[in-house]
């Protein structure tokens, strides 16, 4: 799961003991799998204690009678699943609040209907990326902003730019993204069953493996590092991609030694390599926050992100990370060069952890959630 998908996990299992929760959502088990009708799909999540909906994604280049009912669900960029549409357009369900995420799929649009039809209040949390304005801007979204009970964003800067687009201000409230601060257990180092030398600079990199999230620019800063020493290794975390697959087949013996690439991997799996790399680093063109900062910030590593609006609110350069500009490698293997000093990197990861501490607490930010929550829908019924 991306970061939106884990925080709105996080605030359904924050609300389900004091609130009956239906989660419409689609079957795909990965972004590709809104466009690719060859990827398996996903299935229910049994462990949650809420019912979850999971509808088909019907592949845009297929005929259907269904998409004849619904042409406004084959938009770019999906996801297209005409039985969402149907059963959100017949609720049949009592609803007393409605919660949509996130730009800029296109399930939003029926549930923006559905709660007009049925006069549900409604939540937007749109997950601004504001590198694609042309995605997140239409006049269809401006919309549902502009007819939004209200808006919850993760930083200043989403605000402003909300304020930008003439949207209400008194509808925006900012709840930043969160990370449960309590201990996940015993952690083991990674290092051990991957044979990476104790001595070597471990950088990790979590997201979906594509240009656009600056996994190709990161292997070649490393490939520079390199070429004068071995004592670098790469820990991949994450979804792969066909762009990265054919750049990767493309790489020498001697570089592929040093890139341990793990894939999709469990929650243990995830908490052990960000408790054992040395620099978290995802020199990514687009992000809404960038949680995974805030998880390496949790074990108290230093990160490395690009200067873009959103993520420099976020990052405090030189103070607990690196901010750099998208596709640099020379200042992004500057920026690991660096961190090669043990000091500067314990000093900036104690930084993270007390700005984590201090601003991202889930315990806090859910409360802050669900309180909105109950303000808005009482206030719809008054």
């Amino acid at each position: 799961m991306g970061g939106a998908e884990q925080i709105l996990e996080r605030l359904m299992d924050y609300l389900t003991p004091r609130h009956e929760i239906t989660v419409y959502t689609s079957n795909a088990i990965n972004l590709e799998s809104f466009w690719n009708d060859k990827l398996k799909t996903a299935n229910d999540l049994q462990t949650k204690k809420y019912s979850i909906k999971r509808f088909d994604v019907l592949q845009p280049h297929l005929v259907s009678d269904d998409l004849i009912q619904h042409p406004l669900s084959v938009s770019y960029p999906g996801p297209f699943c005409p039985q969402m549409w149907n059963d959100l357009l017949d609720m049949r369900d009592k609803t007393d609040l409605m919660i949509a995420s996130s730009f800029p799929y296109d399930h939003m649009i029926p549930a923006f209907v559905a709660s007009k039809k049925y006069k549900i209040p409604f939540v937007v949390i749109p997950f601004l990326h504001l590198q694609y304005p042309e995605y997140y801007f239409t006049g269809t979204k401006l919309a549902i902003l502009n007819d939004s009970d209200a808006i919850i964003v993760m930083t200043n800067v989403e605000k402003q730019a909300l304020l930008d687009h003439n949207i209400s201000e008194e509808k925006i409230h900012i709840i930043p993204g969160m990370i449960d601060m309590n201990d996940h257990g015993q952690r083991k180092d990674l290092r051990n069953e991957l044979k990476i030398d104790q001595d070597s600079v471990l950088v990790l990199f979590a997201g979906t493996m594509s240009y656009a999230k600056g996994v190709i620019h990161l292997v070649e800063a490393l490939k520079k590092l390199w070429a004068k020493s071995p004592k670098f290794d790469l820990v991949l975390l994450g979804t792969n991609t066909v762009e990265f697959n054919e750049y990767i087949k493309k790489q020498s013996e001697s570089i592929l030694l040093h890139i341990h690439n793990l894939g999709v991997v469990s929650d243990d799996v995830k908490w052990d390599a960000f408790f054992s790399c040395d620099v978290f680093a995802m020199p990514s063109q687009s992000e809404s926050l960038g949680l995974v900062y805030l998880e390496a910030w949790k074990f108290k590593k230093p990160v490395i992100g690009c200067n873009i609006p959103s993520v420099s609110e976020v990052i405090d350069d030189n103070v607990n990370g690196m901010l750099i500009p998208f596709g640099d490698v020379v200042k992004l293997y500057n920026s690991i060069e660096k961190l090669q000093d043990d000091a500067l990197r314990q000093q900036m990861g104690q930084k993270g952890y007390e700005k984590l501490k201090n601003f991202y607490d889930a315990n806090m930010t859910c409360d802050k959630f669900e309180s909105l929550c109950t303000k808005i829908q009482t206030k719809k019924l008054l």
